[in-house]
């Protein structure tokens, strides 16, 4: 697929898990795995992690009073958790995702998609920036669109 600026292929749910799973257990893994994948693969994951880790931003804004920066970051990190901790979180963050949690909040997050942006510009020479040139995964018309609380939904 093409927006006219990039192209991009979003991954299977299936990929894009296991490379956030690997990129929790094993940094240079990751980094190995994603310097695997085509330019436009890379925009998808980008896109996709994006996607995923937006959806926390005004809310953990909201519920903790912190920076957009910092909401990020939360965002990222409840993605990097995995795909059953991501689903669970999207579905019941008010049980789930307390202040006391989200505090406790450490490791890889944001990383992994810096890196796949960082791996585009260096095998295209072009920037791709998920957060500014997309969205190209809308949630909405994912699996998960339908699994958001409304408490998500700004």
């Amino acid at each position: 697929m093409s927006d006219g600026e990039h192209e991009f292929e979003i991954p299977s749910d299936a990929t894009f898990w296991n490379l956030l799973s690997l990129g929790t257990s094993n940094w240079k893994a990751f980094q190995a795995q994603l310097a695997k994948l085509r330019p436009e693969t890379l925009v998808g994951f980008a896109s996709m992690f994006w996607g995923l880790a937006s959806v926390f931003w005004q809310w953990a804004q909201d519920e903790t009073g912190c920076s957009e920066d910092a909401a990020e970051d939360i965002g990222g990190r409840l993605v990097a958790r995995g795909r059953e901790f991501y689903v669970a979180a999207i579905q019941q963050p008010e049980t789930l995702l307390t202040a006391e949690f989200l505090d406790s909040l450490e490791g890889a997050g944001m990383e992994m998609m810096y890196e796949a942006e960082k791996l585009y510009l260096a095998s295209t020479g072009t920037e791709f920036v998920a957060a500014c040139d997309g969205p190209y995964f809308d949630i909405d018309d994912s699996e998960y669109g339908a699994l958001v609380a409304e408490e998500l939904r700004s």
